[in-house]
């Protein structure tokens, strides 16, 4: 069964349940691994609750069995330790394992690219999302809807295409015989 986990709604990523009889607790354990592999944070959270997104103030009981209360697709609220949210409030930089003046810099970068106007927390986010890395988060950045980035400009990244010429066996009787093709 696949889950969506949403993580202060800065984090997101998809969740397989290997064993619907595990319990939420076991689960909880579970998609920290996940969390810290998928994003690569020197500061990993410890979630305390997980609830549905459709009903976020009815925590899931660390008894329950997440085959019996979860289906698939349903989207997942996880909440972090308070500590880790307030680092992640007051100091993103630290939680990316980076200086305050290198996560300064690399906002800028990205203020070059999408306008000096640019929502600071937005771009803030999209860093994080990218656990910092500039080109992924310059990626994810342009997904976004230009009034919520506070933009004037759409800015789409385009893969060049490259004159690709493959040889192609011309098929039986041909004896071997090829000839370039362009793709």
């Amino acid at each position: 069964m696949k889950l969506v986990i949403d993580v202060l709604g800065i984090f997101r990523f998809v969740s397989i349940v290997t064993d619907s009889q595990m319990t939420v607790k076991e689960y909880i354990c579970q998609i920290e691994r996940e969390f810290q592999q998928m994003y690569a944070l020197s500061i990993s959270p410890q979630f305390s609750v997980l609830s549905k997104f459709s009903s976020a103030k009815d925590f899931l009981l660390p008894s329950d069995t997440v085959g019996s209360i979860l289906a698939e697709g349903d989207k997942i609220l996880a909440a972090p330790d308070e500590k880790w949210s307030e680092t992640l409030r007051q100091s993103p930089w630290s939680v990316l394992g980076i200086d305050e003046t290198e996560f300064e810099v690399r906002i800028e970068l990205l203020r070059k690219i999408y306008g000096e106007q640019c929502n600071f927390a937005v771009l803030g986010s999209c860093l994080l999302r990218a656990s910092g890395n500039l080109s992924k988060a310059t990626a994810i950045c342009s997904f976004i809807r230009p009034d919520v980035l506070n933009s004037t400009r759409r800015i789409i990244f385009v893969r060049p295409r490259e004159n690709i010429v493959r040889r192609v066996d011309l098929g039986v009787g041909s004896e071997g015989e090829t000839r370039k093709v362009k793709l």
